[in-house]
């Protein structure tokens, strides 16, 4: 029995009963002498959707990307979804069985933007790694909905809310040589790097190492075990893009998708420099200089180089993160708010303000976004007023600022050019963002 799902379904790899048998502090018993009586099957459940999270490092804490950041909102996001009532003391000792975490006067708080980091602790990173690493079964797939109950695995990995005009299967099938072989690759390069902790990226400035590159490799393994290939889900997000509703291919690094598809029928298309383009092309229509963004779009690897050089930074393509700052509403400001001041430091970003190159392209930038938000779509309801951008996804503008209603418009736009593509293009068979997974 299959069902057409109206808004996403997550599926989720069941592994609580073979988490159990090398965990006992899952065991229902360890969680009721902690936790008190209450929501223990509900709190066992919880708990091992969370190591598993942060196993895949599925929420990275800005400052410690090793570990985990649950809490965006202060005490009550954790606690709800451990179903605590009470001060969150309970709520620590529970989640201190599994995690290395801080534990505040407060409890659990946002404080000068930075969350509390979860940190796995090392026996059950080590329970983990021995589930997917050993076991040959298959373990139960559930899909789940956002309330929390099953489903039928869905015919359409798209819901029907996204308003797409093709459909796209619920699993992309993969064997289990593909995924062997890739893990072969990864542990040839410990071989000759001599360590898993080598960047699985080294040109580009990640917290990704071959470590968690062997790690994710696992989780494939036994995604493909369990359900023939890995889950093509998705959920629609606030800006019409669609994003992974649970593990998918989207949560892979490049790398490693190459290194799944290569010698198979299927392509990674990427569009380059998406966002730029649409911002070019919107100059072009709406009528702002776009001389500075075109001769950046012309030559990007020589403008990265430039500025690496000026400031002595190893890696070029860091630079890519810099101007899709800019491009949508980031600035050159030297703090650790920015993605310039964290990436490159107070001294290094004083040093790209002093480069007239630079300066004149976010000059053009700031002037030609400020135009394309003030010639955008907007719908009135009563005293409260929407962005619309091109895929019909509204933004309040009294609730979100400049930044967000920038890249609420590019998006739609890009997402529109996607979809369009998409469209026509052969053998589809997963989204990414800005790309596609498909036949050459």
């Amino acid at each position: 029995m299959y069902f057409s799902p109206l808004i996403h379904v997550t599926p989720h790899l069941d592994i609580l009963e073979a988490l159990t048998e090398r965990l006992s502090d899952l065991s229902p018993e360890r969680i009721r002498q902690v936790g008190g009586r209450k929501h223990v099957e509900h709190r066992r459940q919880e708990l091992a959707a969370m190591v598993s999270e942060s196993y895949e490092n599925r929420s990275p804490h800005r400052d410690k990307p090793w570990s985990t950041t649950f809490e965006t909102k202060g005490a009550r996001g954790l606690l709800s979804r451990l179903r605590f009532s009470d001060s969150g003391d309970r709520c620590h000792a529970l989640v201190s069985l599994f995690y290395d975490c801080e534990r505040r006067k407060r409890g659990y708080f946002f404080k000068r933007d930075v969350t509390t980091d979860y940190s796995l602790k090392p026996h059950v990173v080590a329970a983990l790694d021995h589930l997917f690493q050993s076991s040959d079964d298959p373990l139960p797939v559930r899909w789940i909905t956002k309330d929390g109950s099953s489903r039928p695995p869905p015919i359409d990995g798209i819901p029907s809310e996204a308003g797409v005009p093709f459909a796209l299967a619920p699993v992309v099938p993969l064997t289990l040589a593909r995924v062997d072989n890739a893990l072969d690759h990864l542990h040839s390069w410990v071989d000759e790097w001599g360590a898993e902790e080598t960047p699985l990226s080294p040109t580009r400035n990640s917290h990704l190492s071959i470590a968690h590159g062997i790690r994710m490799l696992r989780l494939c393994r036994q995604w493909v075990r369990s359900l023939g290939g890995i889950p093509n889900a998705y959920r629609l997000e606030s800006t019409g893009r669609l994003g992974p509703a649970g593990f998918h291919l989207l949560r892979l690094p490049q790398r490693l998708r190459r290194l799944l598809f290569t010698g198979s029928s299927l392509v990674d298309f990427d569009l380059s420099s998406s966002f730029w383009s649409v911002f070019v092309s919107l100059g072009l229509a709406i009528g702002f200089p776009t001389e500075r963004a075109s001769a950046y779009l012309d030559a990007k690897v020589e403008h990265h180089a430039a500025w690496s050089a000026l400031i002595g930074h190893p890696r070029p393509d860091d630079f890519k993160r810099l101007t899709l700052s800019l491009i949508t509403g980031g600035s050159l400001a030297p703090t650790s708010r920015t993605a310039a001041g964290r990436m490159f430091g107070r001294a290094g970003v004083l040093l790209l303000r002093e480069d007239p190159c630079l300066n004149a392209l976010y000059a053009e930038v700031r002037q030609g976004t400020q135009r394309i938000v003030q010639e955008a779509a907007r719908v009135h309801e009563g005293k409260e007023t929407f962005l619309l951008n091109a895929v019909g996804q509204r933004l309040n503008t009294a609730e979100k600022g400049f930044r967000s209603q920038v890249s609420h418009i590019l998006a739609g736009l890009e997402q529109l050019a996607v979809r369009e593509m998409c469209s026509s293009a052969p053998g589809v068979t997963a989204l990414m963002y800005d790309g596609w997974l498909g036949s050459p």
